[in-house]
């Protein structure tokens, strides 16, 4: 495709894209893409955005990991709630054996360091603050009480966390 492209100063015809010939025959090159200024305006947000978002993530990581030791205690305490239905109403069972829990297993999982339990009802989870990749201490309390005669509901307090790993803990759990 050849095509002539008048002005008033000169004559010059595109040939292809980015070569124009001139009327005297001479080819000059034109020049495309992006300058050096463009570029490093570029990087420079994308350093930005980074810098954002990369604290957010790595709290987003802590704090699911923190999570999982919250949900591995589901079936301790469904342990505690049935056994304490078969008791007097108000009481819960004495020690971990009578409850049918097993708080070693915490142990196993990657992020929990342990599961404690209390004959009051009351469920202590530590977080291996190693694993989780955070400074401080972590750890949450569960707290049963009885609602009505059927049913047991579980309030998640602080515990001993320290001030800075607050914000590691489920919301439930920051009161």
């Amino acid at each position: 495709m050849h095509r002539v492209i008048s002005t008033a100063s000169q004559r010059t015809s595109i040939r292809d894209a980015g070569t124009v010939t001139t009327r005297d025959g001479a080819v000059r090159c034109q020049q495309s893409g992006f300058t050096l200024i463009e570029l490093m305006i570029v990087i420079a947000i994308l350093a930005i955005l980074m810098a954002l978002a990369v604290p957010a993530y790595t709290t987003y990581v802590a704090r699911a990991k923190v999570a999982e030791c919250l949900s591995a205690a589901g079936s301790m305490k469904m342990s505690i709630g049935e056994t304490a239905m078969g008791l007097p109403i108000g009481t819960f069972p004495a020690d971990a054996d009578q409850a049918g829990i097993n708080p070693g297993a915490m142990v196993a999982l990657e992020y929990c360091d342990a599961g404690l339990y209390a004959n009051t009802g009351v469920l202590t989870l530590q977080v291996d603050e190693a694993a989780v990749g955070v400074a401080g201490t972590i750890e949450m309390v569960l707290v049963p009480t009885f609602a009505g005669t059927s049913s047991i509901s579980w309030n998640c307090l602080p515990g001993g966390t320290s001030g800075e790993a607050m914000r590691y803990l489920p919301a439930d759990c920051r009161m």
